[in-house]
């Protein structure tokens, strides 16, 4: 799906690739792990802090090494952050624990874990860590409709990123004071909060989850409107809204390679897509999540957005049978969306 430029001889690409070669080894001879990933050199990170721990058992090559990895290989991830526990390094593995246990959908142990980390890092006023743990901790609560720790939480995120200086932190802090923000309804300040993150993060994979973010605000929107039910256009306004923002942040992805974001991102453009009646661009997109996710990773998901084409096409009696496949194994969220439609069928 990524563009690939030509160039326009056979020599120029080799002189190009044994300069790129060159310059990469000497700048490896000269980088250790804390400058590769300050650099963001992804893969290369990884390669540059492996070398260096096994020159060295250093805590905090091992939990650098944690957070590369914690998303890909978080087994892996768990292990390096393990060795580094019983070191000044525990709470930094403690907050890669709680992460770990998040993605896993282990709520109550992440929060247990990052409340410990974040006591550790108050202890040595480590501003910039005890963010993140806010940050992380923003979401959990999030999950759980605990609006209020959700904002305590994300206060301190603020102030805490701020005292460092880290405008990237604090962008994420605005993304999630963003979606905590939407989730309990408050749209208006929600959309001001993102509009705040938008001027404070520059990476692809911070534009991606800023425009997420903002898709999701307009499918709320269009789904759970301030009072009574909304019109058909307005519906169709807001979703048409919502797929700006998702190809925006598709752009971003495919910039990155960011595979896991494009299913995500793939997933919400069929939803958006069948409530705005462009069903042949919603199945695509569901076609491109199988090619990015084969197996069974989103199969229910998948499924759901099915149902909702079949329902928005007319034929109530296919969505009836593809919500009952899929109910039972999607989370609370996803199963009143279900109840909802087949309430209205």
């Amino acid at each position: 799906m990524n563009v690939k430029r030509r160039l326009f001889t056979i020599a120029r690409v080799s002189a190009l690739s044994l300069l790129l070669a060159t310059q990469y080894m000497s700048c490896r001879a000269h980088m250790n792990c804390a400058d590769a990933v300050d650099a963001d050199l992804g893969p290369k990170a990884i390669e540059v802090c492996r070398t260096e721990l096994a020159d060295s058992r250093e805590p905090g090559t091992e939990i650098r090494l944690a957070k590369l990895l914690q998303r890909d290989e978080p087994e892996r991830a768990w292990m390096y952050a393990n060795d580094a526990y019983l070191s000044w390094a525990k709470g930094d593995a403690l907050q890669i624990f709680g992460l770990i246990e998040y993605q896993r959908g282990n709520g109550e142990q992440a929060r247990s874990r990052l409340e410990e980390a974040r006591r550790l890092h108050e202890v040595f006023h480590r501003h910039a860590a005890i963010a993140r743990d806010a940050e992380i901790l923003a979401a959990i609560y999030g999950s759980d409709h605990d609006y209020t720790n959700t904002f305590l939480v994300v206060d301190e995120c603020r102030s805490e990123a701020a005292l460092v200086g880290d405008r990237e932190l604090e962008g994420y802090c605005e993304l999630s004071a963003g979606k905590a923000l939407a989730e309990a309804g408050y749209f208006m300040a929600a959309k001001d909060e993102l509009d705040h993150a938008a001027t404070l993060v520059s990476s692809d994979e911070e534009l991606v989850q800023l425009e997420l973010e903002r898709a999701s605000l307009y499918q709320d929107q269009a789904e759970a409107p301030p009072s009574g039910e909304p019109p058909r256009e307005s519906i169709r306004a807001q979703h048409s809204l919502a797929i700006a923002a998702l190809l925006r942040a598709r752009k971003h992805a495919q910039n990155s390679h960011l595979t896991d974001w494009m299913v995500t991102i793939d997933l919400n453009l069929a939803a958006s897509y069948a409530r705005v009646d462009k069903y042949e661009k919603a199945e695509r997109s569901l076609e491109e999540t199988k090619v990015l996710a084969p197996g069974d990773t989103e199969t229910y998901t998948r499924m759901l957005i099915e149902a909702a084409i079949a329902d928005n096409r007319g034929d109530p009696a296919k969505a009836r049978t593809l919500d009952t496949e899929a109910y039972d194994h999607l989370g609370p969220h996803f199963q009143l969306q279900i109840a909802t439609r087949e309430a209205r069928i």
